[in-house]
């Protein structure tokens, strides 16, 4: 504290200080750097404001009033990225939590550079969105595909050469034994009644 009591009268420190800050928040993209930097200097400017608080301009309040909102929504949205790349997102409800979040945490970013990093995080879920499953459906295939495993657990083995078979299906949803060999062995069977059921029950 005494380092900054022997520029606290320095107007161009301070008005360097606050350019600096501006310049941060317009071209950095970096929002791990960025928050560090706001985390750094917003205190140096609480301090200069205590001790003499005329020194600030409207135009300073707004911009450490926006650099702490800035701060805020940088907090959350480094978590909203360690949820994309640390926890598989499966269905669409998943994606869209997380691009609903990226929406309501651009505002607090307003015209700044970090706000086109939310967006390109945005841009990425929602070309990601189409192509996942709805909650429902992937409910539905999760409890297929252990329907399928039960099934391989009690797979017959093969007419032709007598390894075990696996269960095979198609897109359209037709079942039938396959060898485990294949392509070495062309072997295939029918599921009979009981395993049909057990199939799509």
């Amino acid at each position: 504290m005494n380092a900054l009591a022997k520029i606290h009268g320095s107007n161009d420190f301070l008005n360097t200080t606050l350019s600096g800050l501006y310049e941060q928040l317009m071209n950095e993209i970096n929002e791990e750097r960025l928050k560090l930097y706001i985390d750094d200097a917003l205190p140096v400017f609480k301090f200069f404001y205590r001790q003499d608080s005329s020194r600030f301009s409207e135009e300073h309040i707004a911009l450490l009033r926006n650099a702490g909102e800035c701060q805020n929504a940088l907090s959350e949205f480094i978590e909203v990225c360690e949820e994309i790349t640390s926890i598989p997102i499966r269905v669409r409800e998943e994606a869209r939590e997380l691009m609903d979040r990226l929406h309501e945490l651009s505002g607090g970013f307003r015209d700044y550079a970090i706000r086109r990093r939310v967006e390109k995080e945005y841009r990425e879920l929602q070309e990601r969105y189409s192509s996942l499953p709805s909650k429902g459906i992937a409910v539905i295939e999760a409890e297929r595909n252990k329907r399928i495993t039960r099934l391989n657990i009690e797979a017959p083995s093969c007419g032709k050469c007598g390894e075990p078979m696996l269960l095979r299906t198609s897109r359209s949803g037709a079942a039938w034994w396959g060898c485990s060999t294949f392509p070495k062995c062309y072997g295939r069977s029918w599921l009979t009644k009981k395993q049909r059921r057990s199939l799509n029950a």
